[in-house]
């Protein structure tokens, strides 16, 4: 298991993080499985917290537009 840290500008974002912590520290625990990419990680700890994540296909990877709605 990894601990994930995220810090964004955004107070709601923050907030979501404390919450979905559980102990209000804002680090969030996943479970990954083996060959799980950064974008697995983003999207668990947005699912987990309750933030939205925007992202699309593109030729180069999955690209990320938005996180929270910044």
């Amino acid at each position: 298991m990894k601990l994930f840290q995220v810090s964004v500008a955004g107070a709601d974002i923050n907030s979501k993080m404390k919450t979905a912590s559980g102990d209000n520290s804002g680090l969030v625990r996943l479970e990954l499985d083996s060959g799980a990419t950064v974008y697995d990680a983003l999207v668990a700890i947005g699912t987990k917290a309750n933030i939205t994540i925007g992202a699309q296909n593109s030729s180069y990877g999955v690209y990320v537009y938005g996180i929270g709605g910044i």
